[in-house]
C-alpha cells in the first residue's frame, strides 16, 4: 500500500510542477494572457487599414517604373491539338505593344528536371510552354503580350 501511495504522491508532485503558476494559489498570472501586457486576444488596428477601406491605399502593382512593361497571356481554347497558324499582326500593331511572343519567336528553354536536387524544391513541369505548336490542355498559354499599360496588353490579347 505504501508503494502505491508513494507513486501517487510522485505523480501529483510532477503534475504540480508542470501546472502553470496562475493555476496555483498565490501564483503569478500568465503574462501572455494578461491584456495589459500584450496583444494576444486584443484587436489591433492596422496602419494601412483606413487607407484600404477608403480605397486610397497604393499597392505594389500601382507603382510604375520607367520603361516598365505589363504582360498578358493568350490561352488556348481547346484541350488538345496543334497550332496550325497564329495571327499576331493586329496585336503587334496595337498601341503600346512592345512584343507579342508565341512558340514561333519564344526563346528555347532547357528542359526542366522532373526532380530537383534540394529536398524542399518543387517538382519540375514536363510540359514546355510556348516551345512548339502542341497544345496539351485547355487554358495553356499560347502567346504573351508585353505593352506599356496593363489595359493595352489585355486589349492586344483579344486581337491574337
Amino acid at each position: 500500500m505504501n508503494i502505491v501511495k508513494e507513486k501517487a504522491q510522485q505523480v501529483m508532485k510532477k503534475a504540480i510542477e508542470l501546472a502553470p503558476d496562475k493555476w496555483m494559489p498565490g501564483g503569478r498570472p500568465d503574462p501572455l494572457g494578461d491584456s495589459r501586457d500584450g496583444y494576444i486576444g486584443m484587436p489591433v488596428s492596422r496602419i494601412d487599414g483606413p487607407h484600404k477601406v477608403a480605397g486610397q491605399a497604393r499597392f505594389a502593382a500601382e507603382f510604375a517604373l520607367d520603361g516598365m512593361l505589363y504582360a498578358a497571356l493568350v490561352y488556348s481554347t481547346v484541350p488538345k491539338g496543334r497550332i496550325a497558324a497564329i495571327d499576331t499582326a493586329a496585336a503587334e500593331a496595337a498601341p503600346g505593344v512592345a512584343l507579342v511572343m508565341t512558340h514561333e519567336n519564344a526563346p528555347a528553354m532547357a528542359p526542366m528536371p522532373l526532380f530537383m536536387s534540394a529536398q524542399k524544391a518543387a517538382a519540375g513541369e514536363k510540359a514546355a510552354v510556348m516551345q512548339d505548336d502542341r497544345v496539351g490542355y485547355n487554358g495553356q498559354p499560347v502567346a504573351l503580350v508585353l505593352a506599356a499599360t496593363q489595359e493595352q496588353a489585355d486589349h492586344a490579347c483579344t486581337l491574337v
